[in-house]
């Protein structure tokens, strides 16, 4: 390459070292996927029906024992794993891209765009966020999409700050200014130069040398 050509520093990825405790969460949390993917070969009592008396205690034909109104507690718990780990990912990723892509924009743009991405992050941040999600879905409704954006909205705050920070690091590079002076739009810069390097080092001579 030419000399003076800005070139975008490397960066060095390291795996995150986990700890006993998170090891063991990781472990349980696999296995909840695991049986909730699993468990209609695992289980074929189906969780709606009434199999059994109330409250029974736990047999051979019920290993959890019965609800209230005799329906086999082990099954509902794997069927309701589905839900409750469909709704939450759903949720956390919705709320990831949409933080991200509002962080590193107004990292990008400054001005008024980032006044207004800040202002609006803190206000979301002042509210309690149970009481915001509960405001929600009163308003709104209670169905899946909307419980997946409600929490998705609760997420979106503190993303977006962290991602902000992260590229405010980078938009001042001078491999992202040599993209604009390119010409290339703002999607362009926030994939291809932002994206990649949020977590960049800078060494202690210029990026250019």
């Amino acid at each position: 390459m030419n000399e003076g050509m800005a070139i975008r520093p490397q960066t060095s990825r390291r795996l995150p070292k986990l700890n006993g405790s998170a090891m063991m969460g990781v472990v349980l949390l696999g296995g909840v996927v695991v049986l909730s993917i699993l468990g209609t070969w695992l289980i074929s009592a189906d969780p709606s029906a009434i199999t059994g008396d109330a409250y029974a205690a736990p047999d051979g034909a019920h290993l959890l024992g019965t609800d209230t109104l005799g329906r086999d507690v082990l099954a509902r718990v794997i069927y309701g794993t589905r839900y409750t780990i469909g709704l939450s990912l759903a949720s956390a990723v919705l709320g990831f891209v949409i933080g991200v892509l509002v962080g590193f924009v107004a990292a990008e743009t400054g001005g008024r765009t980032d006044d207004l991405a800040t202002w609006l992050t803190d206000l979301l941040l002042s509210f309690p966020p149970l009481l915001f999600a509960l405001v929600i879905i009163a308003a709104l409704g209670s169905n899946a999409a909307i419980l997946v954006i409600a929490v998705a909205v609760l997420h979106v705050p503190r993303t977006a700050r962290v991602a902000r920070a992260l590229a405010m690091r980078v938009a001042g590079l001078e491999f992202v200014a040599l993209a604009r002076a390119r010409g290339e739009g703002l999607f362009s810069i926030l994939v291809r130069e932002i994206l990649p390097t949020p977590n960049v080092v800078l060494p202690p001579s210029s990026a250019c040398d």
